[in-house]
């Protein structure tokens, strides 16, 4: 086509569009001028239909992973190899990466012959804890223990008490079900019995209270002479001087010992509060502390003293202690068993008098009595099992206080030196602490080992960190639902679950909200395995806060309200030939669901299909209506004419 016929059919198109905008212009005008005449509004109109409505909020973030770990490594020494690269697969225990350990395997190897060489492991006297240890294990072991000894005594008292309680219940059963006769013959004879056992339990009960309160220690008058000799011998040895001295001189070595023990496990933990020197200088003070406490009791004999006072008070007052006990274990069972007889006696010649007088619900005092003695029985192995439990933790307490004293007597700076060595050489083998992916690798041959040298995460199980406004977070909620969308990935889309959202707003670096009025929240996203996502990929979702099916809705601006709340909406009736015009029907309506850009409409006049009014703010019921649509209409028209 030449350039002249281009040309000719350019300026038609023109021409062809002024002359349709002139006859749009003319219409409208014409049309306008005739509804301002006539009072008609122009209205827009649509079709009524149902469909379904909801309210979203729509999240954006970067995939993370659920699970990373940094590791670390507090070691200076030079990597000597690096194991791993980025996109490893590593499973926990997995060599990460070597640190050059020469050095240090070669001071190990010094501190081992410096150890051997030294009295590290000299053997140590059984220290006062050690013993009080044995003494209480061998105690529980045998029964002997006090506390378990007397709570099993009140035990087997009471159950004793239970079985005989049980055997008269019984035998009151026994009774109640022969004849009147044998009943009371065999109630005379309990009676005569009870009465006996009362006068023995009586006596016994007596001869034991005077053995109570007339204790008899003549048996171990020789252990009395031995106790008060070595105390008068003790007393001679501790006069003010000697004491003040002595007292001074263990003063001054505990001093020594907690400062020694407590620079040696610091440098173990955290050398950077002390050093090797400081540990030493103590250690030093220790040795020179000990020695002088050792020769000023050496020089007043104050162990063998000591030793010899403390055995006698020790055996004399076990020995008293024994008989104490004994006397007052016979009493209280004597006052048991005398308790138990006046019981007894009473029950019999209760149980005498209700058959002479012709009522047998005396069975009901058996009955009482065998569940009284059901509850002291239990409360007695409550206290037994008590006992038990409370000897157990004091031998705990022993043998910690044991175990503490031979850790302190075997403290060594030089073996503490080495241990420390050795958990280093074991920290120069960088293993990864769980399975994953590696996804950063810092760490570089030949470079020192610092900070963070790897970054494993599981890509297995994937997250989405993003942040949502105030207003929106508070639809949001955890174990929620929502579809996920990886754009990158032609939006392919995951199932996912709101699985963390932040009790407070975003914060700056000081701590202080950052004014944003954001909230943190994470989506985790299911069945992301080979999926091809991956992690810093851009991802979106929606969480539907709210939704409603099948319902008649409509814009906002096509509800109207009036002053007292009430809602409706204008419908388009058309008149048939009418070029166009309406009536504007109004349908009172009640509202229901609400979305970001529509709401629902409900009322029986409501059909599907029917024409409602969008811009209807200004109508009444029965207002005359210029539909926009005839606009459209005379348009076409017209461009047809041409």
């Amino acid at each position: 086509m030449s350039k002249e016929k281009k040309k000719g059919s350019k300026v038609k198109i023109i021409v062809i569009a002024v002359v349709l905008l002139l006859i749009g212009a003319f219409i409208y005008t014409m049309v306008s001028s005739a509804s301002m005449m006539s009072g008609m509004t122009i209205a827009d109109t649509f079709k009524l239909e149902k469909k379904n409505i909801e309210n979203t909020v729509s999240l954006s973030g970067l995939v993370e992973s659920q699970d990373m770990t940094k590791v670390s490594s507090k070691l200076t020494y030079r990597v000597e190899s690096v194991n791993v690269e980025v996109g490893d697969k590593v499973n926990e225990g997995d060599v990460l990466a070597v640190l050059d350990s020469d050095d240090l395997q070669d001071q190990i190897l010094q501190q081992q012959k410096a150890l051997d060489s030294s009295n590290a492991n000299t053997e140590y006297s059984l220290s006062n804890a050690e013993k009080n240890y044995n003494e209480a294990l061998a105690q529980i072991n045998d029964g002997s223990y006090p506390e378990i000894r007397n709570a099993k005594l009140t035990l087997d008292n009471a159950e004793d008490a239970l079985e005989n309680a049980k055997e008269k219940y019984d035998e009151q059963l026994d009774i109640q079900g022969s004849d009147r006769d044998s009943k009371l013959v065999s109630a005379q004879k309990s009676l005569e019995s009870a009465e006996t056992e009362l006068e023995y339990a009586k006596a016994d009960y007596l001869e034991a209270k005077e053995d109570k309160e007339n204790e008899d220690y003549s048996d171990i008058k020789k252990l009395k002479e031995a106790y008060d000799d070595a105390k008068k011998e003790y007393n001679s040895r501790h006069s003010e001087i000697k004491s003040k001295e002595l007292q001074k001189a263990r003063e001054d070595y505990e001093t020594a010992l907690s400062n020694y023990t407590y620079l040696s496990s610091m440098v173990k933990y955290n050398s950077a509060y002390t050093d090797q020197a400081s540990v030493a200088e103590a250690q030093e003070k220790l040795k020179e502390t000990k020695a002088n406490l050792e020769a000023l009791e050496k020089k007043y004999d104050v162990e063998t003293t000591e030793e010899t006072y403390e055995d006698a008070l020790e055996a004399y007052t076990n020995a008293k202690a024994d008989i104490d006990s004994a006397n007052s274990i016979a009493l209280k069972n004597a006052e048991r068993n005398y308790e138990r007889a006046k019981v007894s006696y009473a029950n019999a010649e209760n149980n005498l008098n209700a058959i002479l007088d012709g009522n047998d619900t005396s069975i009901k005092g058996y009955k009482d009595a065998v569940d009284d003695a059901q509850t002291a029985y239990d409360r007695a192995k409550e206290s037994y099992e008590l006992a038990l439990r409370n000897a157990d933790s004091t031998l705990v307490t022993l043998k910690a206080q044991a175990d503490r004293e031979k850790v302190l007597s075997a403290n060594d700076s030089q073996l503490v030196s080495l241990e420390i060595l050795k958990e280093k050489l074991d920290d120069c083998v960088i293993k990864a602490p769980c399975s994953g992916t590696v996804t950063a690798v810092y760490a570089e041959e030949g470079n020192p080992a610092s900070g963070v040298m790897f970054i494993i995460e599981d890509l297995d199980n994937l997250v989405m960190k993003s942040t949502v406004k105030e207003y929106s977070v508070t639809s949001l909620k955890p174990d929620m639902k929502v579809r996920v969308t990886v754009p990158s990935l032609d939006n392919a889309e995951f199932d996912g679950v709101i699985s963390k959202i932040s009790p407070t707003g975003t914060k700056a670096a000081n701590g202080h909200s950052d004014g944003t009025s954001s909230f943190e929240v994470e989506v985790l996203i299911h069945d992301t395995k080979d999926s091809g996502v991956l992690i810093g990929m851009t991802s979106k979702c929606k969480a539907i806060t709210g939704s409603a099916e099948n319902v008649f809705a409509v814009s906002y601006d096509s509800v109207v309200e009036d002053a007292d709340g009430n809602c409706y909406v204008f419908a388009a009736e058309i008149i048939e030939g009418g070029s166009g015009t309406a009536t504007a029907k109004k349908i009172d309506i009640t509202t229901g669901f609400e979305s970001d850009a529509e709401i629902e409409i409900i009322s029986d006049e409501l059909t599907e299909g029917m024409e409602l009014i969008s811009n209807a703010g200004d109508l009444t019921d029965g207002s005359a209506i210029l539909v926009s649509s005839a606009f459209g209409d005379a348009l076409q028209e017209a461009a047809a004419a041409q």
